[in-house]
Protein backbone atom coordinates (compact mmCIF):
# COMPACT_ATOMS: atom_id res chain seq x y z
CA UNK A 1 0.00 0.00 0.00
CA UNK A 2 1.41 3.30 -1.36
CA UNK A 3 0.81 6.49 0.54
CA UNK A 4 -1.65 8.88 -1.96
CA UNK A 5 -0.15 12.70 -2.65
CA UNK A 6 -3.36 14.87 -2.85
CA UNK A 7 -2.65 18.17 -3.81
CA UNK A 8 -5.92 19.65 -3.96
CA UNK A 9 -7.08 22.10 -6.26
CA UNK A 10 -5.41 21.34 -9.47
CA UNK A 11 -5.46 24.16 -11.85
CA UNK A 12 -7.37 22.26 -14.64
CA UNK A 13 -10.22 22.23 -11.71
CA UNK A 14 -10.04 25.87 -10.91
CA UNK A 15 -10.58 26.51 -14.17
CA UNK A 16 -13.31 24.99 -15.50
CA UNK A 17 -14.96 26.06 -11.98
CA UNK A 18 -14.07 29.62 -13.08
CA UNK A 19 -15.68 29.07 -17.06
CA UNK A 20 -18.69 27.77 -15.61
CA UNK A 21 -19.78 30.81 -13.04
CA UNK A 22 -18.68 32.93 -15.63
CA UNK A 23 -21.21 31.24 -17.95
CA UNK A 24 -23.96 31.52 -14.89
CA UNK A 25 -23.25 34.57 -14.43
CA UNK A 26 -23.77 36.09 -18.18
CA UNK A 27 -27.72 33.79 -18.10
CA UNK A 28 -28.34 35.39 -15.02
CA UNK A 29 -27.52 38.81 -16.03
CA UNK A 30 -29.08 38.63 -19.12
CA UNK A 31 -32.47 37.16 -17.76
CA UNK A 32 -32.48 40.12 -15.80
CA UNK A 33 -31.36 43.23 -17.58
CA UNK A 34 -32.89 42.00 -21.23
CA UNK A 35 -35.63 43.58 -22.41
CA UNK A 36 -37.82 40.52 -21.51
CA UNK A 37 -35.84 40.15 -18.80
CA UNK A 38 -37.34 40.92 -14.83
CA UNK A 39 -36.41 44.37 -15.18
CA UNK A 40 -38.03 45.05 -18.43
CA UNK A 41 -40.61 43.04 -17.91
CA UNK A 42 -41.43 45.24 -14.38
CA UNK A 43 -41.08 48.12 -16.48
CA UNK A 44 -43.57 47.49 -18.90
CA UNK A 45 -46.43 46.11 -16.11
CA UNK A 46 -45.63 49.15 -14.55
CA UNK A 47 -46.18 51.23 -17.51
CA UNK A 48 -49.35 49.64 -17.97
CA UNK A 49 -50.36 49.80 -14.71
CA UNK A 50 -50.35 53.72 -14.74
CA UNK A 51 -52.34 53.72 -18.17
CA UNK A 52 -55.15 51.29 -16.66
CA UNK A 53 -55.24 53.50 -13.55
CA UNK A 54 -55.61 56.46 -15.77
CA UNK A 55 -58.49 55.26 -17.83
CA UNK A 56 -60.27 54.04 -14.58
CA UNK A 57 -59.98 57.47 -13.21
CA UNK A 58 -61.24 59.16 -16.34
CA UNK A 59 -64.25 56.58 -16.40
CA UNK A 60 -64.79 57.47 -12.37
CA UNK A 61 -64.73 60.97 -13.75
CA UNK A 62 -67.27 60.54 -17.08
CA UNK A 63 -69.76 58.66 -14.33
CA UNK A 64 -69.77 61.05 -11.90
CA UNK A 65 -70.32 63.84 -14.12
CA UNK A 66 -73.21 61.63 -15.79
CA UNK A 67 -74.91 60.88 -11.80
CA UNK A 68 -74.42 64.64 -11.60
CA UNK A 69 -76.26 65.76 -14.44
CA UNK A 70 -79.21 63.35 -13.56
CA UNK A 71 -78.74 61.01 -16.40
CA UNK A 72 -77.83 57.71 -15.07
CA UNK A 73 -78.91 56.35 -11.40
CA UNK A 74 -76.31 56.06 -8.96
CA UNK A 75 -75.04 52.29 -9.75
CA UNK A 76 -76.57 52.09 -12.50
CA UNK A 77 -75.76 51.22 -16.59
CA UNK A 78 -79.06 52.21 -18.12
CA UNK A 79 -80.17 55.95 -17.81
CA UNK A 80 -83.22 57.10 -16.01
CA UNK A 81 -86.55 56.73 -17.63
Amino acid sequence: MGVKNERGVTLIALLVMIIILVILSAVTIQGITGKEGIIGTSADVAEQHKIKAYEERIEQNVRATIVAKGVLRKNSNTPEI
